[in-house]
């Protein structure tokens, strides 16, 4: 099984070249030695020379066990029915009744695997991500391994229409109970009961989804090629890739938002994120370079053609949109002042994460070392190259 590691810090003899990796290293050292030096003084009032061996050796013990290779389960809420298992980024995502645990050498479930099949059940639960971590103290490689299974669900996300998408979840993040219970009384005290529910590709059968994952099969591979090789710090393009990234971690995050106003500036973050933005109006130039050169539109041409918005108004409309939620300028909770719709913020983030994957990878075997720069990519990229 393909395994992530020494994606986000580097290995502790790696971080030498790396001066703020070696900073935060040198301070997770000095954090673990001042927690060993506080237990031993608070458990003997003093500190002896023998406590010196006693604490190197816990240190050693320490940093040896960032080497340990360690597999991670982390329970999934994607498709009820059961179907074919698939690997995405290096995550297995196996359906609860397939699940073995001998297989991957759970001996102490292997008599008793129920508890962790009946809690999964309980809460809606349907799938199990495997994912091996390596070179991480414990901590770090619990959250290295859920940022993995989280952009591993995305790649679903991009590939869904925007609601079917949104209740895709992993246990350890951004869950709800697979029903949505309402209890509501009128003035003379009758009582309505609703209930919703909110499993993950509600509607969606199991000859749909393989569909989906043989149809998209080349973007799904590609897609999850990237966020394995960034993981595993073996990215052809560092900078490009991780900002591709980061926002779909961001569009992840949107999408599954239940606020509009928020899921609105979560998906503009993640556009955001895409064109390394660093302004207001560097995000509307390059969202604009996005839209002429990998959807072949121009400033002028209509959004969409049910609604009379060209696509500078609509890129403007969203930049203005994002700053003004977070910088409370317009209400988050009443959105009265929104005037573009979440769907659409969503689909054309969907859209450029998809389509800048595809360049993405053209981009790469351009040449021996293509810069690895945004500016020099769309350069490169031109009209009509995506």
């Amino acid at each position: 099984m393909d395994f992530i590691g020494r994606g986000f810090p580097r290995l502790p003899r790696e971080l030498a070249c790396d001066i703020h990796c070696a900073i935060s290293w040198q301070r997770l050292r000095q954090a673990k030695l001042a927690e060993e030096l506080k237990d031993r003084w608070i458990d003997r009032g003093r500190f002896d020379r023998p406590d010196v061996k006693i604490v190197d050796k816990r240190l050693t013990d320490w940093l040896d066990s960032f080497a340990d290779r360690r597999t991670h389960f982390i329970p999934c809420s994607i498709l009820p029915e059961r179907a074919s298992s698939f690997v995405i980024g290096g995550v297995r995502f196996v359906h609860l009744d397939e699940f073995d645990p001998t297989c991957h050498g759970l001996k102490n479930m292997a008599d008793d695997p129920h508890p962790l099949k009946f809690w999964m059940d309980q809460h809606g639960f349907d799938r199990i991500a495997i994912v091996q971590v390596e070179n991480y103290e414990t901590s770090r490689a619990k959250e290295v391994a859920e940022i993995a299974v989280g952009l591993s669900l995305a790649v679903f996300q991009v590939l869904l229409r925007d609601p079917l998408g949104r209740n895709i979840a992993r246990a350890t993040g951004r869950t709800v109970l697979p029903i949505k219970p309402s209890l509501i009384a009128d003035e003379q005290g009758h009582w309505t009961f609703g209930r919703k529910s909110t499993e993950g590709l509600l509607g969606a059968t199991r000859k749909i989804f393989e569909e989906m994952l043989e149809t998209a099969s080349g973007d799904i591979e590609r897609m999850g090629r990237v966020i394995h090789d960034v993981h595993l710090g073996k990215a052809a393009l560092p900078k490009l890739h991780q900002s591709w990234c980061d926002a779909l971690f961001w569009f992840h995050e949107g999408v599954s938002e239940r606020l509009d106003t928020i899921a609105i500036a979560k998906l503009e973050t993640a556009i955001e994120n895409l064109f390394a933005a660093e302004s207001s109006k560097k995000s509307k130039a390059r969202l604009l370079q996005g839209f002429n050169h990998l959807l072949g539109m121009g400033k002028s041409d209509l959004f969409d053609t049910t609604i009379p918005v060209s696509v500078g108004e609509f890129v403007d409309a969203v930049v203005t949109t994002r700053s003004r939620i977070l910088h409370g300028t317009w209400s988050t909770l009443a959105g009265d002042d929104i005037d573009i719709e979440r769907r659409d913020v969503a689909r054309l983030a969907q859209n450029l994460l998809l389509q800048i994957s595809r360049a993405l990878g053209a981009y790469s075997k351009s040449g021996a070392t293509p810069p690895d720069n945004i500016d020099q990519f769309l350069a490169w990229l031109g009209p009509g190259k995506s």
